[in-house]
């Protein structure tokens, strides 16, 4: 279902809207997981389509750790009108018996549709839209007295459209407009309005209109006869010749349609230009005009996960309205009526697959990205701004091409860069960068393909690799030290599990099977080389290692370099009552290279204390404190001195200008082969 797929955010009852959401090929009437105030309200969700009630029951919750919330959820919309041709389909959620949401009461809110637009899984609720890639849910697509001439189906009662400019959805009550305005107004060579709100529309009384902030101005080509040309404002006709021009711009005269007293303001205007000569209706609009109205969006452009904010001011009066990038259009209640705003969204897809209007997640293998010949292209809501696309490999920049049509050739490019682990695709218009994804041309692992987890040993291939799904692979597993195992395995590029792994540390090779189809023997490469610690990891951490010595910090906050070089080898983890120790054998070599280990140390009575083992407690990877004489618990000799003449460790505890106690010693991890030089 959506819920499982696509992240429903959690409302409050305030903020309930039921919305459709188009998922595979199929849509959904999808409910929000609402916010509860207490943990035993209890909410009951029904639904009913031409006023019967098709569903009800209790809203099942969850619990946070800071909130109880009701879970949300969807209703498949074939299976709800089922044997039904119409979509009279309302919400009712009520809380202790009490309604807290009516899809009905309001009209942002409300279920009713003759037909369903989407944009990817979002729907579109305005009238003009910019001609590309949509999806239709209808009960009767025949039925409907405009559709645009590409159509195929895509799954029951959902069809597929990718219209022209200039080809509209017409239903009995509703009708959606594929235009390009930005393009015809530039071209000159189209009939257009201009002085537009950007991507404004208000609706009232299922009346949809472009809304215009001051002024309304026709352009008409100027290779038009304007003596055949016939403006229509709410049915009432007159002769375009006898209205005055401004003047010309793009090859276009201008003419001021509110100067002209032809526009009312705040109330729907429809307008048309017919032409006797043509016999047609070469434009048509219905427009409203809010002098002084100003829409200010806090950003540019919206791409991903950023704050999405608006500010509507009309006269001396403003409103802040907020959204998520699961909204396809933005909803605000304006003059009895409702404000709907595209905001600016940069938008990409390879060519023929839905838009994203947000970066991929991961890595992807090329080859099941996509093709060599496959095209980018990108919907740039500022047509003002450039837009380039880029690949990143191995820190350096370089551009794609595009083709004739204006798309980028990213199959080709992609593709001309084998053997690479890392291809970050993004566009850019010099302001502004957009991540697109992240692909690569050589197999390899992103992260350790074998782990330890909750006792087993996890292959976990499908998380970690990138390449082929159809890979065989071999690992191989090697045990160090004195008691060194040695095992191998075929697996396949599924998870499984190990339950044959004992306890240690193991060097992990894993190889993949060469899939030259004329190699006579089978032949495998390395794809990785790693470490596998099973059990406790603090238990091995330090298996084969030694941590030399680096420099001893004082309590007197001074730091010392040793000059011998000291180590602690032989180190074994001790767990005593919830504390982590390890116990530890102090060594020192000296400058010809002997190795003595320190068993033990004259003390400031001149007599001698054990030293080894000792105690360490690790405070980071770089740093420990240590107790020497340690025999477990509370029973040690205590901390170890500094000989700050010698640059040495000393056991003579005395606190002056040539020695201190060691507060903190810095370390270095090391790999170690034991050997047993005597003791000191």
């Amino acid at each position: 279902g959506i819920a499982d797929r696509k992240r429903v955010s959690t409302v409050s009852k305030q903020n309930i809207v039921a919305k459709y959401i188009m998922a595979d090929d199929s849509v959904f009437l999808s409910v929000p997981s609402i916010r509860l105030d207490g943990e035993n309200n209890e909410m009951r969700l029904a639904v009913y389509v031409n006023d019967m009630q098709v569903h009800s029951a209790a809203m099942r919750t969850k619990r946070g750790e800071l909130v109880v919330a009701t879970k949300p959820q969807e209703f498949e919309l074939n299976e709800l009108l089922e044997r039904r041709n119409t979509m009279n389909v309302r919400v009712e959620i009520t809380e202790n018996g009490t309604v807290v949401f009516d899809s009905e009461k309001n009209k942002t809110t409300s279920l009713n549709r003759e037909f369903i637009l989407f944009d990817g899984e979002k729907e579109v609720f305005g009238q003009f839209n910019k001609p590309s890639n949509y999806f239709v849910y209808s009960k009767d697509i025949d039925g409907l007295k405009s559709t645009p001439s590409e159509l195929s189906t895509f799954g029951t009662n959902l069809y597929n459209i990718y219209p022209d400019a200039g080809e509209s959805l017409r239903g009995e009550t509703r009708q959606v407009f594929f235009v390009n305005k930005e393009h015809a107004a530039k071209s000159g060579d189209k009939v257009c309005l201009i002085g537009n709100l950007n991507g404004a529309e208000w609706m009232i009384d299922d009346v949809s209109c472009v809304v215009y902030g001051d002024v309304v101005k026709l352009m008409v080509p100027e290779n038009l006869n304007v003596k055949s040309l016939e403006l229509r404002v709410h049915g009432k006709s007159c002769k375009l010749q006898d209205l005055r021009h401004e003047g010309v711009e793009n090859n276009c005269r201008r003419y001021g349609l509110e100067k002209s007293g032809l526009v009312s303001e705040c109330k729907p205007t429809r307008i048309a230009l017919f032409s006797r000569d043509k016999e047609e209706t070469l434009s048509r609009e219905t427009v409203v005009l809010f002098p002084n109205m100003d829409i200010r969006f806090n950003r540019s452009v919206y791409y991903g996960n950023m704050e999405r904010k608006a500010t509507i001011t009309v006269g001396n009066e403003s409103r802040e309205v907020s959204w998520t990038n699961r909204d396809g259009e933005v909803k605000c209640p304006m003059n009895e009526g409702v404000l709907l705003l595209k905001a600016p969204c940069f938008r990409w897809r390879i060519y023929g697959k839905e838009w994203r209007d947000e970066p991929v997640k991961g890595k992807s293998w090329y080859k099941c990205f996509l093709e060599n010949g496959d095209l980018l292209e990108v919907d740039n809501p500022r047509e003002d701004k450039e837009m380039s696309l880029f690949l990143k490999i191995n820190g350096k920049s370089r551009e794609v091409a595009k083709n004739k049509g204006g798309k980028f050739e990213i199959g080709r490019a992609i593709y001309s860069n084998e053997g690479e682990k890392d291809i970050f695709a993004y566009c850019s218009d010099d302001g502004n960068k957009f991540e697109l994804f992240n692909v690569a041309t050589k197999e390899h692992f992103t992260d350790d393909p074998l782990v330890y987890r909750n006792g087993t040993v996890c292959w976990d291939v499908e998380n970690t690799f990138t390449g082929d799904k159809d890979n065989e692979f071999f690992i191989v597993a090697k045990t160090t030290g004195e008691n060194e195992k040695i095992g191998g395995k075929k697996v396949g590029a599924t998870n499984v599990e190990f339950s044959n792994f004992e306890e240690d540390v193991y060097e992990i090779t894993v190889k993949i099977k060469d899939k030259n189809i004329f190699a006579t023997d089978e032949k495998y490469r390395t794809v990785y080389e790693g470490e596998l610690i099973v059990g406790n990891k603090d238990k091995f951490r330090f298996k084969n290692k030694k941590l030399s010595l680096e420099s001893a910090i004082c309590h007197d906050k001074e730091t010392v370099a040793f000059r011998p070089k000291y180590y602690v080898d032989e180190l074994e983890l001790v767990e005593e009552d919830e504390n982590v120790y390890y116990r530890g054998r102090l060594c020192v070599t000296d400058k010809n290279g002997n190795t003595r280990i320190l068993n033990a140390m004259t003390n400031e009575k001149q007599s001698r204390d054990e030293i080894n083992p000792v105690r360490i407690e690790l405070r980071n990877n770089s740093t420990f404190w240590l107790v020497a004489g340690w025999k477990g618990g509370s029973d040690f000799l205590g901390t170890l001195f500094l000989d700050k003449i010698r640059g040495g460790i000393c056991n003579i505890a005395r606190e002056d200008k040539f020695y201190g106690e060691i507060n903190i010693y810095e370390f270095k991890e090391e790999d170690h082969v034991q050997s047993d030089n005597g003791g000191g």
